[in-house]
C-alpha cells in the first residue's frame, strides 16, 4: 500500500494567501501614511512647467478660458490645481502645499488604478486559463494580491522619486489614466463586454486632456485591442471593429472639445 506524503506546500500556499488578504487594508494605510508624510515635508521642488501649471490654474479659477487653450500645458492637471487652491483656500503662502495636496489625492487615485489594473490583468489570465484548460496555480507564480502588493510598492517608490509629492507636474496624472484606461483594455479583452471598451475610451480621453502623449498612446491600444480580440482570441471580427469604433468615439466625447478649440486658437486641425 502506497501512503501519499502530507501536501504541506498546498497548506502553506492557501496560509500565506490569506495573511495577504488580510493584511491588505493595513498595507494600503502603511502607503498611505508614508506618502502623507513626502506631502508635508518634501517641499519646495519648483520648475518653470510647475509655474506655468499653476498658472493656467488661475486662469481656470478666474474664467479666462482663452488663456487655457495653448500649444503645450493640457488642461486637466491645471483644472486639479485650481480645485485644490479652493478647497483648502490657499494663499500666496500656502499655494505651494496646497499643490502637494492635491498631487496627494492624485496618489490615491494611483492607488486605485494600480488595483484597477491587476485584478484586470488576474481577469484576463483566468479567462485564458479557463479557454486553455490549464490550472490558474500551476500557470501563473503570483496571485491577486501578491500582484497588488507589487504594484502599490512600486507606486510608493516612484512617489519617493520621479513622482513625489513635491514635484508640481502631471506625470501622476497621466499615469493614472492609462492605468485606467489598460485595465478597461484588459478587462475587455477578458469579457467582451463593451462597456469596458467605452471606459477605456474615456480613460484615455482625460489622459489626453492631461498629457498630449496619450493621443499616441490611444491609437496603439485600440490597435492593440483589435489584432489581439481577432488574433489571438478569435472573435467576430465585427464584434471588435465595434468595440475599438466605440472606444474612439468615448474618446472624442471627452478630448474632442479641447482638440477642436486648440485647432479653432491655431487655424489649422492641431
Amino acid at each position: 500500500t502506497q501512503i501519499d506524503p502530507p501536501a504541506t506546500g498546498s497548506n502553506d500556499e492557501t496560509s500565506l494567501q490569506s495573511w495577504l488578504r488580510r493584511f491588505w487594508p493595513f498595507y494600503c494605510l502603511l502607503a498611505e501614511l508614508s506618502t502623507l508624510g513626502y506631502a508635508f515635508w518634501d517641499s519646495y521642488q519648483i520648475d518653470g512647467d510647475a509655474v506655468s501649471y499653476m498658472d493656467i490654474g488661475d486662469l481656470i479659477r478666474g474664467h479666462h478660458w482663452a488663456g487655457i487653450i495653448n500649444g503645450y500645458w493640457n488642461p486637466l492637471y491645471p483644472a486639479f490645481l485650481a480645485l485644490g487652491h479652493t478647497l483648502f483656500h490657499a494663499t500666496r503662502y500656502t499655494e505651494l502645499h496646497a499643490c502637494y495636496m492635491v498631487n496627494y489625492g492624485i496618489f490615491l487615485l494611483e492607488m486605485l488604478a494600480v488595483v484597477a489594473f491587476t485584478d484586470a490583468l488576474i481577469c484576463l489570465r483566468d479567462a485564458r486559463a479557463a479557454i486553455a484548460s490549464t490550472p490558474k496555480a500551476a500557470a501563473f507564480l503570483l496571485d491577486r494580491y501578491a500582484l497588488r502588493y507589487l504594484g502599490i510598492a512600486l507606486l510608493v517608490i516612484a512617489a519617493q522619486r520621479e513622482l513625489s509629492m513635491g514635484k508640481v507636474r502631471p506625470d501622476a496624472l497621466l499615469q493614472a489614466c492609462l492605468l485606467f484606461g489598460m485595465a478597461a483594455l484588459l478587462r475587455y479583452c477578458a469579457t467582451g463586454r463593451l462597456r469596458y471598451a467605452a471606459l477605456m475610451g474615456v480613460a484615455f480621453g482625460f489622459a489626453y486632456l492631461t498629457k498630449s502623449f496619450a493621443l499616441a498612446f490611444t491609437i496603439f491600444s485600440i490597435a492593440t485591442l483589435i489584432s489581439f480580440c481577432v488574433v489571438w482570441l478569435r472573435r467576430q471580427p465585427a464584434r471588435t471593429i465595434a468595440a475599438a469604433v466605440l472606444a474612439a468615439a468615448c474618446f472624442a466625447v471627452i478630448a474632442g472639445p479641447y482638440i477642436a478649440a486648440l485647432s479653432r486658437s491655431r487655424g489649422r486641425i492641431d
